[in-house]
C-alpha cells in the first residue's frame, strides 16, 4: 500500500532513517513540477532537492509570463528532517500519494508567489 512516506525524501535502509544507502555527498532526492496553461503564455517550474550527506535542502522556482522570466532559489540546512518539505517560502504537502499535492509559495522579496 502506498502511503505519504513513499512521496517524501525518506528511504528504507538497514541503517537509521536519517542515513541514505550511500556516502556520496552528491546523493540527492528531488521533486520537480512543470505547470503551464494551454496557450503556452504562462509557465511555472519549481522543485525541491534534499542532499542528506551535505545537510542541505534547496528549492527553486522559474516563472515565465508575458515574455518575462523570474528565477528564484532558496536553501536551508536539512537537519535530517527530510520529511519537512519546505524551503524558504516554498512549501509542499502530500494530500493523496501519487495523486494530489498541495504546493504553496508564500509572498517573498522576489515577487513570485502562488
Amino acid at each position: 500500500m502506498i502511503g505519504e512516506a513513499d512521496e517524501l525524501f525518506v528511504h528504507q535502509t538497514v541503517d537509521t532513517i536519517d542515513h541514505v544507502a550511500t556516502t556520496d555527498f552528491r546523493f540527492t532526492d528531488r521533486l520537480v513540477f512543470y505547470v503551464h496553461n494551454r496557450p503556452g503564455d504562462v509557465l511555472l517550474m519549481f522543485g525541491l532537492g534534499a542532499f542528506p550527506n551535505m545537510n542541505t535542502m534547496d528549492g527553486y522556482c522559474l516563472a515565465w509570463r508575458d515574455g518575462v522570466q523570474y528565477n528564484v532559489r532558496f536553501s536551508r540546512e536539512l537537519h535530517q528532517d527530510r520529511h519537512k518539505m519546505d524551503c524558504g517560502p516554498l512549501h509542499v504537502r502530500v494530500i493523496e500519494p501519487l495523486r494530489h499535492w498541495h504546493v504553496r509559495m508564500d509572498e517573498n522579496d522576489y515577487g513570485v508567489a502562488f
